[in-house]
C-alpha cells in the first residue's frame, strides 16, 4: 500500500522494537515497517531477539531484519547491567553500519536504549511509548533514564492527547500524538463454535485485567447458561486465571485459548468482545473487534477506549475496573441481541476514522517535521 501522504524525506529507515512477538506495538510497527518499504522506502528493522527468531506478524520480503540477540532474562542487578552494555554495543555497531537517515524506537526501555546507543553519531531519533506511561511502572531506573535520555530525541510520539502531560514541558513542543492504524480485515470465514460466545484477547499479564473479567462474568453466567468465554493470548497469569475459574465454577464455559493465528475468524465466530485491561495506550485489539462488527465492551481506562467507542452507537464504555458495571454491561448485551446488532452495524466505521492510509501519512508528516535527514559523523564511521 501507498500512504495518502508522500513518502517521508528518510529514505533509509531504522525502525527498532524489543521483539516482533504477539502484542499491539509490534502489529503496527510490522504495518508501518510494510508500508515504507512499499513506498520505495529502504527499511532496516532491528529487533533484540535471539537470531531465528520468527516473527509473529508478517513482514515484506524487502524489509531487512537484525535481530540484535542479548534480549535473554538475566538475574541480578549486574548481569542486567551487562546484558543491556552488550545490548547497546550491538545495536550502535548496526546503526553505524547501515547509516540509516533516521531512526523509529518504539516502547519505553527500548527507547532509552535506542538513545543511548546512537548518541554522538548525529542521527535523528524518534521515541514512541506505546502505554499510558502514568499507569504503568518501569521502576525507578529506568524512568530515571528516560528522564535523562528524552530530551535527546528528534521527537516523541504518543497514541493519546492526555499522554502529553506527562511529559515535561521542554518537551511539549517536539510531542506528536498519533493514534494507531486500523486495517481491513480480510475476507475470512468465521469460527464454527457451539453456542453463543464472549471473546477477550491479549497477553495473560495483570495490567490486561482478565481476572476482572472472569468476576464479571461468574456474575451473570447462571442467567445464560449457554454462553461461554473463550480468552486468546499467552502470558505469566495463565495458571492464576484457570485456577480462579475454578473457583468461580466457571471451568466449564471458559477457555483460556493461548495465542491464535486466527484470530480474525474467532471474533467472526464470537458475539461480543470485551476489553477489561486496567490501563491501555491504544488498544489494537479493540479496534479489531470493531473493524471484524462486533458489539463491544470496554473499561474506560484512563487513555485509549475512550477515542475509540463512541458509548452507546459502536460499543459499550463502563468505569475503569468497576467489575459491577463490567457485569451490568454484559447482562445487557448478552440478553438483548437488537442491542448487539444495532451496535455491531456502527463499529467498523472505526476503520473511517483510523484508515491505515492516513495514520502513516501522519507518520511522514511527524518525520518532516521533527527529523531533517542527517548523516553521521564521519569520525563515527
Amino acid at each position: 500500500m501507498t500512504s495518502a501522504n508522500p513518502v517521508p524525506p528518510q529514505r533509509r529507515l531504522g525502525l527498532l522494537i524489543h521483539d516482533l512477538q504477539s502484542g499491539g506495538a509490534q502489529r503496527v510497527m510490522s504495518i508501518l515497517a510494510n508500508a515504507w518499504v512499499d513506498a520505495g522506502c529502504e527499511v532496516h528493522l532491528l529487533t533484540l531477539e535471539r537470531p531465528g527468531t520468527i516473527p509473529f506478524f508478517h513482514l515484506d520480503s524487502r524489509v531487512r531484519l537484525c535481530q540484535l540477540g542479548g534480549s535473554a532474562r538475566s538475574e541480578g542487578i549486574v548481569a542486567r547491567i551487562a546484558n543491556n552494555a552488550v545490548r547497546i554495543h550491538r545495536l550502535r555497531g548496526e546503526l553505524i553500519r547501515i547509516r540509516p537517515d533516521l531512526l523509529l524506537s518504539f516502547i519505553d526501555k527500548t527507547n532509552v536504549l535506542a538513545l543511548l546507543s546512537s548518541f554522538g553519531l548525529g542521527l535523528p531519533v524518534v521515541v514512541s511509548e506505546r502505554v499510558d506511561p502514568a499507569s504503568y511502572d518501569i521502576g525507578r531506573v529506568w524512568d530515571t533514564l528516560r528522564a535523562i535520555s528524552y530530551p535527546f530525541a528528534a521527537g516523541l510520539v504518543v497514541q493519546v492527547p492526555s499522554v502529553r502531560s506527562f511529559f515535561p514541558w521542554f518537551l511539549q513542543r517536539r510531542i506528536r500524538v498519533i493514534p494507531n492504524p486500523v486495517q481491513r480485515p480480510g475476507a475470512v470465514a468465521s469460527a464454527q463454535e457451539p453456542g453463543p460466545r464472549v471473546i477477550a484477547a491479549g497477553r495473560l499479564t495483570t495490567y490486561k485485567g482478565f481476572d476482572l473479567l472472569l468476576e464479571a462474568f461468574a456474575r451473570v453466567r447462571s442467567r445464560y447458561p449457554e454462553w461461554r468465554l473463550d480468552i486468546l493470548g499467552e502470558g505469566d497469569e495463565r495458571p492464576a486465571l484457570a485456577a480462579q475459574a475454578d473457583r468461580l465454577g466457571i471451568s466449564g464455559c471458559f477457555r483460556l485459548m493461548g495465542n491464535r493465528p486466527d484470530i480474525l475468524p474467532q471474533m467472526r465466530g464470537a458475539d461480543i468482545f470485551v476489553l477489561s485491561s486496567r490501563a491501555e495506550g491504544f488498544p489494537n485489539v479493540l479496534c479489531e473487534a470493531m473493524a471484524a462488527g462486533m458489539a463491544v465492551i470496554s473499561f474506560d481506562c484512563p487513555t485509549g477506549p475512550a477515542e475509540i467507542i463512541q458509548p452507546g452507537v459502536d460499543g459499550l464504555l463502563v468505569p475503569a475496573q468497576d467489575v459491577t458495571a463490567l457485569a451490568d454491561a454484559l447482562d445487557k448485551l448478552m440478553g438483548n441481541a437488537g442491542l448487539r446488532a444495532r451496535l455491531a452495524s456502527r463499529a467498523p466505521e472505526v476503520m473511517d476514522r483510523f484508515s491505515e492510509e492516513a495514520i502513516v501519512g501522519q507518520w511522514d508528516t511527524c518525520f518532516r517535521e521533527l527529523a531533517a535527514p542527517r548523516s553521521l559523523k564521519p569520525k563515527d564511521v
